[in-house]
């Protein structure tokens, strides 16, 4: 539920570093299948409002790119390809 993926996220602001892909922060749990696909959309919507809210930051670099996210306390830097996690 996007209830639970908000609350999540709400948990893990402070432990995420810097620019995060969203992919992995999905719970571990729930890594195939119909099951990812749920958590990617509530995590994704969830990740919307909170940005809404002034509370994250996201970037995403070109139509069906990573989604990045982070705290919306820091700066407005842009993740690059370079320092894109897989890169």
């Amino acid at each position: 539920a996007i209830e639970e993926a908000r609350e999540r996220l709400e948990r893990m602001l402070g432990k995420i570093s810097d620019w995060s892909a969203l992919t992995t922060l999905l719970p571990f749990e729930w890594t195939g299948g119909n099951r990812r696909r749920s958590a990617m959309a509530s995590t994704l919507l969830a990740a919307l409002e909170m940005a809404r809210d002034g509370k994250v930051q996201l970037q995403q670099a070109s139509p069906f790119a990573e989604i990045y996210v982070r705290d919306g306390q820091r700066g407005q830097d842009i993740p690059s390809e370079a320092s894109a996690p897989g890169a």
